[in-house]
C-alpha cells in the first residue's frame, strides 16, 4: 500500500511539474542544426523532460523535429509546441513522404512499412525527413544530468564526425541477459562477414549526425535484404544494427560509456549511474522504474530548468519540494 501511494505521488508530481517549466523556444529557424526524434503518446512527458534537460545544460534552445509514431494526439502536439520550437510530422504525412524518399530502395521501403517489424523502424523517418543540415537524434527516454562538453564542441564546430553512444561493455555488464548476448554476437559476426569494423555495442539513442549523406543507402538496402533472408529483420533492434553498418565508419566516434550511459535493467542502472554520468538513456525496463524519479530530482535540482528562477510561487514550490525530497 505504501509503495502504491509513493508511486501515485511520483506519477502526479512528474506530470504536474511540467506546468511550471518555462518555454524553451528559439528564434533560430534557419534549420542549420536541430534535434529530431520519433515520439509516441506515452513518452511525450519523458521527451519534454529530455529536451528541458539538454537545453538547460546547453544554455540555449534548438529547433525540434518530431515524427509521430501514429499514437500522438492533438493535445500532445499542442503540449510540445507550448514549450518548444517544434515541427510535429503527422503519421500519415511521414508515410507519404517516406514512400517518395525511398523510391529506388526496395528493401528499405519494405522495411519501413513492414508492420511485423519493430516500430522503431520509423526512426528512419526522423533521419530522412528532418529539415536540418546537421542534427542530433534523441530517443525520448533520455536525460542530460550534466554539461555535455563533447556535444557542445561538436555543435560549435564543422566536424564531420558522427558521434554515437554505446551499450555497456560485453560481456561483464550484460547480467546474463540472453537477448543482449545474441544481438552482440550477431553484430560481431556481421562485421566479420561484411569486413566492416562495426562496434557491436553501437546504440542509436543519442546520435550527432553531421549530414544525411553519411548514411550509405545502397548498402543499407543490401543489408536489409540480407536481414530478411536470415529472418533477423524481426529482432527487436534490427533497425539499430542496420544503421550501425550504414554510417561512414571512418568518421564514427564513440562517446565515453562512463559519461554517456545506456541502461536497460536495474542491475546496469545501479552500476552505471555515477558522478561521471552526463546522459543516461533509460531503455528497456529502466524507463518504467527509474526515469520519473530521476527526472523529478533533476528538475528540482536545476530550479525547474529555469535559467533565471523567478521570485514568487515558483520559488516557494521549489523550496517545499527540495525540503520534501532533500534535494540540494
Amino acid at each position: 500500500m505504501i509503495n502504491w501511494f509513493k508511486s501515485l505521488i511520483k506519477d502526479i508530481l512528474f506530470r504536474c511539474l511540467i506546468f511550471l517549466f518555462e518555454t524553451k523556444k528559439t528564434p533560430d529557424v534557419s534549420h542549420q542544426i536541430g534535434i529530431c526524434s520519433l515520439v509516441c503518446h506515452k513518452h511525450v512527458d519523458m521527451f519534454i523532460y529530455n529536451l528541458m534537460s539538454i537545453f538547460y545544460y546547453l544554455g540555449k534552445s534548438l529547433p525540434v523535429y518530431v515524427v509521430d509514431d501514429g499514437s500522438l494526439t492533438l493535445e500532445d502536439s499542442k503540449k510540445l509546441k507550448k514549450y518548444f520550437t517544434v515541427i510535429v510530422e503527422s503519421h500519415r504525412s511521414s508515410q507519404d513522404k517516406m514512400s517518395r524518399v525511398l523510391r529506388g530502395y526496395k528493401n528499405i521501403l519494405k522495411f519501413r512499412f513492414d508492420e511485423e517489424v519493430c516500430a522503431l523502424r520509423k526512426k528512419l523517418d526522423a533521419f530522412f525527413l528532418n529539415p536540418f543540415a546537421r542534427f542530433i537524434y534523441l530517443d525520448a527516454d533520455l536525460l542530460f544530468h550534466k554539461y555535455p562538453k563533447e556535444i557542445v564542441n561538436w555543435l560549435e564546430s564543422k566536424d564531420e564526425e558522427t558521434l554515437y553512444t554505446a551499450h555497456l561493455p560485453y560481456p561483464k555488464d550484460f547480467f546474463n541477459y540472453e537477448a543482449a548476448r545474441l544481438q552482440h554476437a550477431y553484430r560481431f559476426l556481421l562485421s566479420k562477414y561484411f569486413s566492416i569494423p562495426v562496434d557491436p555495442s553501437f546504440n542509436t539513442g543519442l546520435l550527432c549526425i553531421p549530414n544525411k549523406k553519411c548514411l550509405n543507402l545502397r548498402f543499407l538496402d543490401r543489408l536489409l535484404d540480407f536481414f530478411y533472408n536470415s529472418y533477423y529483420i524481426y529482432s527487436w533492434v534490427s533497425e539499430e544494427t542496420a544503421l550501425s553498418f550504414s554510417f561512414n565508419h571512418n568518421n564514427l566516434r564513440q562517446l565515453s560509456t562512463a559519461k554517456y550511459v545506456n541502461v536497460w535493467a536495474d542491475e546496469e542502472y545501479l552500476k552505471a549511474f555515477t558522478n561521471k554520468t552526463i546522459t543516461l538513456h533509460y531503455s528497456g525496463n529502466a524507463k518504467y522504474v527509474k526515469f520519473k524519479g530521476d527526472a523529478i530530482k533533476l528538475a528540482i535540482k536545476n530550479n525547474l530548468f529555469r535559467v533565471n528562477p523567478s521570485e514568487g510561487y515558483h520559488t516557494i514550490i521549489l523550496h517545499i519540494l527540495k525540503m520534501l525530497l532533500k534535494t540540494r
